[in-house]
């Protein structure tokens, strides 16, 4: 009776042991199966990625390859070719007339910056660091009397002592009518960063992650030359980058 149940004991031992080395063998094969599949799948990815690339370089972006996405006078240096009815983008004043009409909601139902703008786009003139007595502007938009603009551009660094109120004084004493002179001030920002000395309702605060994305977006849909809108693409790619900071969403 013992040594019977003994036996039965070591049988089923014996036959538990080879259950689950089968067991395991089986699960060991369904795990390669699985580390085979997803392997599959990233190669394709991969592979999927390679002709994406070759396609479209999403990654290729000159302002990052050159390292000047944070310089400020790049960034100015192409608003101002871009706002340049006369610029290589052979655009007219597309780029300035709907930069112009994103400027006037916070313009409160003054006349069109940019009324009638064909009749007299010929006498516009964008000038880079226009100096002034103790400042220089970033940008200066001027149509002797039809408009007057100054841009003043921000990326890493507040507006000096002083800085916009001088160019405020300045914009006062020019000739245009006063519904067109106009005081930017511009920045990454989603927020304002502070103008120091000047008081709201005097300037018109606008953000790259905002404002110039919309702006370059809208124009972008309707340009033809494909350099053209390569570039804007690649230039939108750079604010993307601001946009998904903390940074361009916190106060400074």
């Amino acid at each position: 009776m013992s040594g019977s149940s003994q036996l039965s004991l070591q049988d089923f031992l014996d036959r538990y042991r080879e259950a689950r080395a089968k067991q395991t063998a089986q699960e060991a094969q369904g795990l390669a199966a699985q580390l085979g599949g997803i392997r599959s799948a990233l190669e394709a990815a991969k592979t999927l990625r390679a002709e994406h690339a070759h396609l479209f370089a999403p990654d290729f972006n000159i302002f990052d390859i050159l390292d000047v996405a944070e310089k400020e006078s790049v960034h100015s240096n192409l608003l101002g070719e871009l706002l340049d009815p006369h610029g290589s983008h052979g655009c007219g004043t597309l780029f300035l007339t709907s930069f112009l009409n994103l400027c006037e909601p916070a313009r409160n139902s003054l006349p069109l910056l940019s009324a009638d703008i064909d009749s007299w786009a010929s006498h516009i003139l964008i000038r880079r660091e226009a100096a002034i007595f103790r400042g220089r502007f970033d940008l200066l938009i001027h149509a002797p009397g039809h408009l007057c603009l100054i841009i003043e551009n921000k990326i890493n660094a507040a507006a000096g002592d002083s800085q916009l109120s001088r160019y405020r004084d300045w914009l006062k004493k020019r000739p245009e009518p006063v519904q067109n002179k106009l005081l930017i001030f511009l920045t990454p920002r989603m927020k304002g960063r502070s103008a120091g000395d000047i008081r709201d309702g005097e300037y018109l605060w606008l953000s790259y992650v905002t404002h110039i994305w919309n702006w370059l977006g809208e124009c972008r849909e309707r340009i033809e030359a494909p350099s053209v809108r390569s570039l804007i693409d690649q230039y939108l790619g750079t604010i993307a980058e601001w946009r998904n900071t903390e940074d361009a969403r916190a106060e400074p």
